[in-house]
C-alpha cells in the first residue's frame, strides 16, 4: 500500500476558520495525490474540528479517497523529542508500507522530526514538499 502522511496545516489549510481548497493539503490532493491512503496527523488528543473540516472538504471533492485523522496528543509542538517519539511509535503500525511524507504542513519542529525519522532508516519513506501556487513566478 502507498501511504501519504502529513500534519494538519494549522494556519495554511484554513481561512476565516474554514478549510480551503487553496491550502497545502487540499492542493496536494488536487495536483499530486497518487496514494491508497492519507493519514493527516493532528497534535490534538481528540476530535479536532479543523481536521474534521479538512477531511470533509477532501471527501466532498474526492469521494473515493481514504483519509484518516490520527490524533497524537502532543502537548508541546516544538518539543522535538516528544514529536518524534509519538510519530515513530504511531508509524510502527504502517512500517511495512511505502510511505510518502508531505513535509510542507506543520511547525519547523515537526518538519525536523520528519527528517530524523526519514534518515533513521526504520521506515520506507520518501519526502515531498510543495509551495502555494501564489509563490510561483511565471516566466515569459
Amino acid at each position: 500500500m502507498k501511504i501519504l502522511i502529513s500534519w494538519l496545516a494549522f494556519n495554511n489549510d484554513f481561512a476565516d476558520g474554514k478549510a480551503v481548497e487553496e491550502g497545502p493539503t487540499f492542493s496536494f490532493h488536487k495536483y499530486f495525490f497518487n496514494h491508497d491512503k492519507h493519514f493527516i496527523l493532528s497534535a490534538s488528543s481528540g476530535d479536532d474540528i479543523r481536521a474534521i473540516a479538512l477531511n470533509a472538504l477532501i471527501a466532498k471533492q474526492y469521494k473515493e479517497r481514504e483519509v484518516e485523522i490520527v490524533y497524537l496528543g502532543i502537548s508541546d509542538v516544538i518539543n522535538i523529542n516528544e514529536v518524534r517519539q509519538k510519530v515513530e511509535k504511531w508509524m510502527m503500525s504502517i512500517k511495512d508500507h511505502e510511505i510518502d511524507i508531505f513535509i510542507s504542513p506543520g511547525t519547523p519542529t515537526m518538519q525536523t522530526a520528519w527528517y530524523f525519522i526519514h534518515l533513521g532508516g526504520a521506515f520506507k519513506t520518501s519526502l515531498c514538499q510543495t509551495r502555494a501556487a501564489k509563490a510561483y513566478q511565471i516566466k515569459r
